[in-house]
């Protein structure tokens, strides 16, 4: 659900990804029914600002007017693009980095009435999207994709997994994308710049970057999750201009629980985030 004011205050430069500079918000997973709630932090030095923030309360329409998202109802697109009468997801932030299907109409992905807590910073919640595969995205022709975020990012999200038997990802920047030809995948990477999910292997939530040196950084942290428990994950990069090197942090907590406990972190080579990776 939403990050709190307090901490919106605190962090230095923050984000949330799918492609930018090409940056591309998106929600993305193939995986069974995983009902998903996201806010995303995201800055340009100096100083911090919000980029973008996801409530899922609220749909915008052609024509710029807002009203209520529908439980059950998906967004609406065509193969030109959104369209009425659910073309984009609203960003609370007012910078206008809508969410928008991609991919198969009418879009799997739905909006949910289960929520982690009634209210966020005082404010009611009562939206978050069902995602069963497909992905909704931030487009090129938004602001998001343009930031230069290679300083420091972080992002904040409420997640809930109905199915626990295969990693999935719920939230990535993808990079540099290839083409398949046979079976063989040329010209892109196969891991996200950045990505946000369940780790099957450790039963725990994850995520990982693609240093500068081409590798995946993965931090698992939390405890062991539950299936139909929401959850509240936090992850924060920084990169040191004296040493070159990024640390990265991961922190998992049950929804509900007041704050988060001691973050799992690693440091790598190489800048927060890559800027030039295209969609």
């Amino acid at each position: 659900s939403a990050a709190s004011d307090v901490y919106k205050r605190q962090v230095e430069e923050i984000i949330t990804m799918k492609n930018l500079k090409c940056f591309n918000f998106a929600v993305l997973t193939v995986f069974f029914s995983t009902f998903f709630a996201i806010t995303a932090a995201y800055a340009d030095s100096p100083g911090s600002k919000v980029l973008a923030h996801w409530r899922f309360e609220q749909i915008q329409n052609l024509n710029g007017e807002l009203a209520p998202s529908v439980v059950g109802q998906p967004l609406t697109a065509n193969d030109r693009g959104p369209v009425d009468p659910h073309p984009f997801v609203y960003d609370d932030t007012g910078n206008g980095n809508f969410l928008q299907v991609q991919g198969s109409y009418p879009s799997p992905i739905v909006f949910s009435d289960d929520v982690p807590a009634p209210y966020v910073d005082g404010k009611p919640n009562t939206r978050s999207l069902a995602i069963k595969r497909g992905e909704y995205v931030v487009n090129m022709d938004r602001s998001l994709p343009y930031y230069d975020l290679r300083k420091s990012w972080t992002i904040e999200a409420s997640l809930k997994c109905n199915l626990l038997g295969t990693e999935q990802v719920f939230l990535c920047k993808e990079g540099l994308r290839g083409n398949m030809v046979g079976d063989a995948f040329i010209g892109g990477q196969i891991t996200g710049d950045v990505s946000i999910g369940f780790d099957n292997m450790h039963q725990k939530y994850f995520v990982e970057v693609l240093c500068a040196k081409g590798k995946p950084q993965r931090i698992v942290a939390g405890d062991v999750v539950e299936a139909g428990k929401w959850y509240d994950v936090r992850a924060h990069a920084i990169f040191n201009t004296n040493t070159g090197q990024t640390t990265l942090s991961f922190e998992v907590k049950a929804s509900g629980q007041p704050s988060f406990g001691k973050p799992n972190t690693i440091k790598f080579d190489g800048h927060a985030l890559k800027r030039n990776a295209g969609r």
